[in-house]
């Protein structure tokens, strides 16, 4: 009995503490942490808002787009942390969660729906925010194919709009089936039709040329 009641003290406690850090940096207007927020929640971390253990930490409170989190205690309780030292003692394990094929898969999937702009009703992610969210999530483990692939969608932005979602998902499938030399891709299976685009850059000098000057 005197251990749950301990125990139930704890939690309190632990709840209590995890709400003055929110606290600490939420918006005066919105029940929320936003740009100037997280800025200062950032540099507190000692960590660059643009980095992947932001990305990381972003994926754990599961936030529902950039520069804004809401509510975390309960994450953070289930992380055990409740104040800034303890959010900063858990990176190296977060960063090692997230190497579990199963836990990136679902970073990688996370990552598009938080590059998008909610309030604007975007479904797909501009040209230059997707580049940058990819050279991002692939910081532990990049694929040999990458660069080659924001080459690509950098010197070739006339025909490309945006990134669908079915093509953020599809690219990671493409970085574990195909090789990097491209050699057993098949226009046959079902990849998003801009991928076939890219291979016949990649490995046609007169595609490339076309395309470049088009």
């Amino acid at each position: 009995m005197l251990l749950l009641v301990f125990c139930l003290k704890t939690l309190v406690m632990c709840g209590s503490c995890t709400l003055e850090l929110f606290g600490r940096y939420k918006d005066e207007q919105e029940d929320a942490i936003l740009e100037e927020g997280m800025e200062k929640f950032c540099n507190d971390l000692c960590v660059d808002p643009a980095e992947f253990r932001v990305l990381v930490l972003a994926w754990k409170f599961q936030a529902a787009t950039m520069c804004k989190f809401t509510r975390y205690n309960r994450v953070l309780e289930g992380m055990g942390a409740d104040s800034i030292e303890g959010i900063c003692s858990r990176f190296t394990y977060m960063l090692l969660e997230a190497q579990v094929e199963e836990n990136f898969k679902d970073l990688y999937r996370f990552t598009f729906q938080f590059g998008l702009d909610a309030e604007e009703g975007q479904r797909s992610l501009q040209r230059e925010i997707a580049i940058a969210l990819w050279r991002l999530v692939f910081t532990q483990d990049t694929p040999e194919i990458l660069e080659r692939w924001l080459e690509f969608l950098a010197e070739n932005p006339s025909g490309i709009r945006g990134i669908s979602r079915d093509t953020w998902n599809m690219f990671l499938n493409f970085t574990q089936a195909i090789g990097s030399d491209l050699s057993n891709y098949s226009e046959d299976e079902a990849w998003p039709s801009l991928f076939d685009t890219f291979v016949e850059w990649e490995l046609e000098p007169v595609s490339r040329f076309n395309l470049e000057t088009w």
